[in-house]
């Protein structure tokens, strides 16, 4: 297909169609509900159907779930031993409830409207622990980085994670990692861990405890270039999964600190140079399109915002230019356009934030906002039309498949 051919076909099919929200059926977009490893455990009430209170379990990582019909506003749960009433936060999907973390700690008996269970006690949750890194350093062709982590029962649960200035990311973990990790050494000195290996040209260092989930995370990174450290630990992340739960966990007014003083969009990351400021400046310019009505007015105003004016006048004015001439003013049309399609990628996104407020699970917008991200740049490394005609129906199709997924 000719350039100003699926200039056309984007313009007048793909940008209405490809977001439709209507029915179909399409790509998946995973849902991590989130978690540490200890499972369900104690006992549960009801049978395949429920009728007030059924489906009680309570896991070693102090969490309780189970199905009200109707739901609970708010969930309250006895502690029988102690005859103590503890308000239990979580979250609802349906009328299936999930308790946050660390909630139920103590072993033995609770009460919930007129139904008993009992919990294991707590063993382990990710919610409680807490990894501090406090130094990188590079010297004599070595890296070396000091951490503490607390409320964590076993180092086997950590991984730990390297991004070098050729951006490839290295890993180690217990019985795998990167090869270039061979020589990685920890050693405990009191309360502090420090960590050793030669240095493959590493920039920045991560810890995650495994097997987290979106909804707990723990996590912490500190770059290792000059010992210079983040002041914004969100944009210190190696990962962009990680980077997008970790602003999608901030209060507003921290979210909007971090986006007024360190601002770069997830699609502008890999550019560099004038690149990267020219994708930062289109970012920054469609920000004021916010207040308008989603719809056609918000469009209304990105294209203006990237001085795209009437498509089909624009193209003609394109082809009737000198040969000189002609292939840049195509070009030009053709970045506009292509702002405005990934404009719409960027409008889903902040639809599916707002799910947030209506109790959606943070790791299903993680999931979906992240995918997006990824598709962004697979949108501007596309080189066919048919690449890029790919990439706007599998935006399409995540969206469905999450629309599903929270409601």
């Amino acid at each position: 297909m000719k350039p100003a051919s699926f200039l056309s076909f984007l313009a007048m099919v793909c940008i209405p169609l490809a977001f439709a929200v209507g029915g179909g059926s399409g790509g998946s977009s995973g849902g991590d509900t989130g978690g540490s490893t200890g499972g369900a455990a104690g006992g549960t009430s009801g049978g395949s159907s429920c009728s007030g209170i059924c489906n009680i379990a309570c896991g070693t990582n102090g969490a309780v779930t189970f199905t009200a019909i109707p739901a609970m506003e708010n969930v309250t749960v006895i502690n029988r031993a102690k005859n103590l009433s503890i308000r239990v936060p979580g979250i609802w999907r349906g009328d299936a409830f999930e308790s946050d973390e660390a909630v139920l700690n103590e072993q033995g008996a609770y009460r919930i409207g007129d139904f008993t269970f009992s919990c294991p006690g707590l063993v382990f949750s990710c919610k409680i622990v807490n990894i501090t890194i406090t130094g990188c350093e590079k010297k004599g062709g070595n890296l070396s980085a000091a951490y503490r982590i607390t409320n964590l029962d076993t180092t086997e649960r950590l991984e730990y994670q390297f991004l070098t200035t050729g951006g490839r990311l290295l890993f180690h973990e217990k019985n795998k990692h990167s090869i270039e990790l061979d020589q990685l050494n920890v050693t405990a000195q009191g309360t502090a861990l420090f960590l050793t290996t030669p240095d493959p040209g590493i920039t920045k260092f991560q810890i995650n405890v495994k097997n987290c989930g979106s909804r707990f995370p723990a996590t912490a990174s500190i770059s290792c270039i000059g010992n210079e450290t983040e002041e914004f630990p969100c944009a210190s992340l190696i990962l962009t999964y990680d980077r997008v739960r970790c602003r999608l966990r901030l209060p507003d007014d921290e979210r909007e600190a971090e986006a007024e003083l360190y601002y770069l969009p997830e699609e502008c990351r890999p550019m560099e140079g004038s690149a990267r400021e020219n994708c930062i400046g289109v970012y920054r310019s469609v920000q004021r399109c916010w207040k308008f009505a989603q719809g056609a007015a918000r469009i209304g105003c990105v294209r203006e915002q990237v001085s795209l004016g009437s498509f089909g006048e624009e193209k003609t004015a394109c082809l009737v230019k000198s040969p000189s001439e002609k292939g840049q003013c195509i070009r030009s049309l053709r970045e506009k356009l292509y702002a405005v399609i990934k404009f719409r990628f960027y409008d889903l996104e902040e639809r599916a934030e707002e799910y947030l407020e209506k109790g959606a699970d943070v790791g299903v917008v993680t999931d979906f906002v992240t995918s997006v991200e990824i598709m962004k740049q697979e949108f501007n490394k596309a080189d066919t039309a048919e690449k890029r005609r790919g990439v706007i129906l599998r935006v399409r199709d995540v969206w469905k498949e999450f629309l599903k997924a929270v409601k």
